[in-house]
């Protein structure tokens, strides 16, 4: 990606639904953030498609709307300092598993008893009340989705891009995530390469470019994410697919960038925010690939001038 005209985008920004189902469910859907200048060019334009993190628990409005100023950093980055359309693609979500009942109601129990003992019966009474009534609430929404499902949510999130003209016809795609967006997609890819196919034959003819993860969750292998893997999916974090060392990356050009803190230089998720040995794999594999670290952590990463003035050079 280079953009040599250091300067700002205006851009509008319009949410559309992917999943042709008639559900309309918000996080079924994406927002194309697209320079009101057009092209830059006025060839064949880069578009990136960007799956949004969540730390795999999805975009459901509650959820959305408390981190949209975090996550909308990148789209808008690469949007209004690089002058390229972005999509951001939001997927269903897992949901903690909830306790039984009986576990539940004696916690609240104890609970509201310690809150007896330090203020009133009144206060007891409320929290109690207050657990019962989310734990029921939460019970009626239902098992949170699987990984199959997130991957599924964004394979129709790339046909849908690719076919229903969301954007120019002589666009050229740059797929992307960032942190547990990088996880879905790069799973996805991985187990199922023809959803990049561009043949003559193939129903979505954009020609996609190349592969762009920020920040990625490209590794489960810690003991911090077995525990939200056990709380998420059941399962442990070895025995859910990840991209490093398993199944068939696409070959063609990856830019990865990582953070050189990524949790504030404490190197408690250094083996899931596997940059270099990622990189390292993929050169096995004769897949081209460039990989950066750059000054910042993960949380800051996506509205950060460093991001931009890596994008620029690449």
């Amino acid at each position: 990606m280079r953009n040599k005209k250091a300067t700002t985008f205006k851009y509008e920004v319009q949410q559309l639904q992917y999943k042709q189902d008639g559900s309309r469910k918000f996080e079924q859907s994406l927002d194309v953030y697209k320079p009101r200048h057009g092209s830059k060019d006025g060839g064949a334009e880069i578009v990136v498609v960007l799956v949004l993190g969540s730390g795999w628990l999805g975009h459901c409005p509650l959820l959305y709307h408390v981190f949209n100023w975090w996550n909308a950093g990148g789209p808008q980055t690469i949007c209004s300092k690089l002058g390229y359309t972005c999509i951001s693609v939001r997927h269903s979500g897992g949901f903690f598993r909830l306790p039984r009942f009986l576990d539940l109601a004696l916690a609240a129990i104890l609970i509201s008893s310690v809150m007896y003992q330090i203020h009133s019966a009144v206060a007891g009474l409320i929290i109690f009340v207050g657990i019962v009534v989310t734990w029921v609430l939460l019970a009626f929404q239902g098992p949170g989705a699987s990984l199959e499902d997130m991957m599924e949510d964004v394979a129709s999130a790339l046909d849908f891009v690719r076919s229903e003209n969301v954007v120019p016809a002589n666009s050229r795609l740059v797929v992307g995530g960032y942190s547990s967006g990088a996880h879905v997609l790069a799973t996805l890819l991985h187990h199922r390469p023809e959803i990049l196919d561009t043949s003559s034959n193939a129903e979505n003819r954009l020609e996609v470019v190349g592969i762009l993860y920020l920040s990625g969750v490209l590794s489960l292998k810690s003991p911090i994410l077995n525990l939200l893997t056990l709380a998420l999916f059941g399962k442990n974090s070895s025995k859910v697919p990840q991209p490093y060392q398993q199944g068939t990356p696409p070959n063609m050009p990856h830019l990865l960038i990582g953070c050189e803190h990524e949790t504030f230089g404490i190197p408690i998720l250094d083996e899931t925010f596997c940059v270099v040995p990622y990189s390292k794999w993929l050169s096995s594999l004769k897949i081209p690939v460039t990989y950066k670290l750059v000054p910042s952590d993960h949380w800051n990463i996506l509205a950060s001038q460093v991001l931009s003035e890596t994008l620029e050079t690449e």
